[in-house]
């Protein structure tokens, strides 16, 4: 399971917390208390993680068309796509939001996730993904609001 950097960073200071709480109090009834925090701290990011797992596993791709990136500029904005390429770049992914540039040699596309795929995708990893081809931010450059990427072979 992967939580985000700011998960564990925010579990391991409780924990710290905990110990050093509890080395100074020695009451065995403060454990009774912090522990179900701490266990918490834990479970709550691992569920919000694997809900929007599964929701987004549950989306039929299917219809989606298929596209080339060198394509996208003809799509209208709001069209579900279905790209293949080559990951140029992964980053993000210690946020568990990884954002992807993918390549197909020519042109390349960001494809931004909500959540992270159960597949650990590297960089020169070949990938299909779906989404929706958006405008992100001040510039008109299309981006991909992904649903999925998986590896292909």
């Amino acid at each position: 399971m992967r939580m985000s950097f700011f998960a564990y960073l925010t579990l391991a200071l409780g924990a710290v917390s905990v110990l050093l709480g509890f080395a100074i109090t020695r009451d065995p009834m403060f454990l009774v208390k912090t522990v179900p925090m701490l266990a918490a701290l834990y479970l709550i990011p691992w569920f919000m993680t694997e809900s929007h797992r599964r929701s987004l596993e549950r989306i039929d791709t299917s219809h989606v068309k298929k596209a080339r990136i060198t394509g996208l500029q003809r799509i209208s904005v709001g069209e579900a796509v279905k790209i293949r390429g080559e990951v140029a770049k992964a980053s993000f992914k210690w946020l568990n939001r990884p954002h992807f540039i993918l390549t197909d040699g020519k042109e390349s596309v960001k494809v931004i996730m909500f959540t992270s795929p159960r597949e650990d995708i590297r960089e020169g990893d070949k990938v299909e993904a779906a989404g929706t081809l958006r405008f992100l931010g001040l510039t008109k450059e299309k981006k991909i609001w992904g649903v999925s990427v998986k590896k292909i072979v």
